[in-house]
Order: structure tokens, then sequence, then C-alpha cells
């Protein structure tokens, strides 16, 4: 931490209203991402609550809400009226830099390059398996990430294909511990081997 004490602290924060997604805040200070601060909270004036109360604790020097789709508009509204900042974000919108099709693909982009240069991330298997679950594509000269729908589909896929890898292995477990117990048994002299 003293590495990262005069570094700005930023928060990230994306707004999921309803459906399988979580609204998150994200602190970053320096090269470390801080374990996320996941919500089930339907409700964009609760979310907003929770962002001004991380943000009291934490006093970050920027916060930056996804406004794409709508969700987050009402989570900055809600900040505004009650005299907390807020940056909007519009993912959908375009980039800065001409070789990605939208801020996305570019924040993203940035996210990998930063990671590579020793930026840390949370202990934090979903996390990980959204990350690792990301592809990106070219649309004409542009790099495109895939859509958010097939991040999630490629997760559910993952996801039934260790279902179906850990039921072998305990079959094959079975057939092993089944063959262990004969062997015990042969070398007992209890089975007789035909010839």
């Amino acid at each position: 931490p003293s590495v990262i004490a005069n570094q700005a602290v930023i928060f990230g924060v994306d707004v999921a209203r309803q459906g399988d997604d979580s609204s998150v805040i994200a602190r970053r200070q320096g090269l470390q991402v801080f374990p996320l601060q996941v919500m089930r909270i339907p409700d964009t004036t609760a979310v907003a609550s929770q962002v001004i109360i991380a943000k009291d604790k934490h006093d970050p020097d920027a916060v930056f809400v996804d406004a794409t789709g709508g969700y987050g508009v009402g989570v900055i509204d809600s900040m505004r009226q009650r005299n907390a900042d807020a940056i909007e974000v519009y993912f959908s919108g375009r980039a800065d830099d001409p070789r990605f099709f939208n801020k996305r693909t570019e924040v993203y982009w940035r996210t990998a390059e930063w990671v590579k240069k020793g930026g840390a991330l949370p202990d934090d298997p979903e996390l990980a398996e959204e990350l690792c679950a990301t592809e990106y594509t070219y649309q004409g000269d542009k790099i495109r990430l895939v859509s958010k729908d097939d991040i999630k589909e490629k997760i559910r896929h993952i996801q039934v294909t260790e279902k179906k890898l850990r039921q072998l292995e305990y079959e094959f477990e079975e057939t092993i511990d089944e063959i262990n117990r004969m062997a015990r048994e042969i070398n007992r002299g209890r089975i007789m081997m035909k010839s």
C-alpha cells in the first residue's frame, strides 16, 4: 500500500437494474484494484447511496459511471442531487483511439495493457472467468469486443463442460476405487484368478 499511497483513487461503477447482472463498484489506486463491491439492488437510488457511502470512505479522485443503457444515468442523477460528482461514460460511444470500434473495446484494451504492466486484480474467480471469456474480433478495420451476451454464453458453456468433466472424473475415480478393491482382495486370496 505505501507504493500506491500517493496514487489517484478511481472508482468505476457498472449499474444493472434487473436480470442476472449485478451492479458493481470497482476501486483502483495505482496498480491495485481492490475487491469489487457487488450489489443485487434493483433501485438506482439505492445504488447511488452505496456509491456515496464508498465515496465518503475512500475519497476517490474520480467516479466513472457506465451510463450506457440508461440505468447508470439514474445513479448519476441521484448522486448529483446529493452534491456527489460522477462522470458519465457511454461504453457504446465512440472511442478516442481510432483503432477501436467503441469506448467499451478501448477501455477493455487499456485494462489489459494495464495488467500487462503490473496491474493487480483482486482474487475473484468470477472476474477472472469473465475476463478470460472476453474475445475480440474485427469489424472492418476496427477492433471490437464480442457482445456481453456472447461472453455469458461462453461462460455457461465452460461451466457445463466443467460439470461434465467433474462427472467423468468421479466415474473414473469410482472405477479406480473398484480396481483397487479387487486388487486388494486378489492379494488376500479371496478371488481366484481364472486360467
